[in-house]
């Protein structure tokens, strides 16, 4: 069959004579008996597949400030720009591709809604925190929580305007829980949106782990 044959045939979504595509209601559940999965249920799985599933990585020594500083300039290249105000290393003990991937979601989004990222890192009570600053629209107080959820969709300037489950907020919680961490998100006073990463404080073996290795 050649390629314009193909092309003109009925099935083709949206051509004419072409049958109607049901609608996702009206598929039967693959297995009789069973009830059909809402699509939500599925994304809101996968990001706490995710955060499990991240805990296998193994504990290594990562310098926080490397780390940030590589997603910055990556990040910067092809988007709005990710500044970092630190500037001494902090090695702390880290499973890094999965922080990686939690604080990359947390970015691209204040690149996506905030015109770019101000970064930092502090320390308090033995816990190391990031903050993630932007310049947007900020989100309504009693949206904050919704906003790490997959299933909700928010009406405001930062909501997903493409459509989209907007799995990556769900899935950097997921993660940072995973690993007795947290996110928060929070108005700034003079405009724009903060996310607030808190990483717990090192167990005694891990530490010393950190410190084996900075005599290396």
């Amino acid at each position: 069959m050649q390629l314009a044959t193909i092309i003109s045939l009925p099935s083709r979504v949206g051509a004419p004579g072409a049958r109607p595509r049901p609608a996702p209601d009206q598929f039967p559940s693959l297995v009789p008996g069973t009830p059909r999965l809402h699509p939500h249920h599925h994304l809101g799985g996968k990001a706490h597949h995710v955060g499990a599933q991240s805990v296998a990585e193994p504990l290594e020594p990562v310098d926080l400030n490397g780390l940030l500083a590589d997603l910055a300039a990556e990040l910067s290249a092809s988007g709005p720009p990710v500044t970092l105000v630190v500037s001494r290393p902090h090695i702390l003990p880290l499973r890094r591709m999965a922080l990686r991937r939690a604080l990359r979601n947390l970015l691209e989004n204040a690149q996506r809604y905030g015109a770019g990222a101000t970064v930092g890192i502090s320390h308090a009570g033995g816990e190391t925190f990031v903050t993630i600053d932007d310049a947007g629209a900020g989100i309504p107080e009693a949206d904050l929580e919704r906003v790490f959820d997959p299933f909700e969709r928010l009406e405001t300037s930062r909501s997903r305007e493409t459509g989209g489950a907007g799995l990556g907020l769900p899935i950097a919680r997921a993660i940072l829980r995973a690993h007795g961490g947290e996110v928060n998100l929070s108005n700034r006073p003079e405009g724009g949106l903060r996310a607030t990463v808190r990483l717990p404080a090192a167990n005694q073996g891990a530490k010393a782990r950190v410190n084996a290795s900075r005599k290396v």
